[in-house]
């Protein structure tokens, strides 16, 4: 989720606020950053709810790696 992390990145979220939105640990939203891990469907779903907070544009097409990601 490359794009995750720069979403992140442009509207100034932590990590840490992430995961404490989300009800997770901070280390597992940085798994989700780098692409390691990704969110079950329901915590996706969560997820772009409260990125959309900041950016009406970001829907769940945006954080699902491209095919070669």
């Amino acid at each position: 989720m490359a794009r995750f992390a720069e979403i992140l990145s442009k509207h100034g979220l932590s990590l840490r606020t992430v995961a404490q939105h989300m009800g997770v640990s901070r280390q597992a939203v940085g798994q989700w950053s780098l692409g390691r891990t990704y969110p079950r469907q329901k915590k996706m779903a969560k997820l772009v709810k409260f990125l959309q907070k900041y950016d009406k544009r970001i829907s769940l097409t945006d954080l699902i790696p491209k095919e070669g990601e």
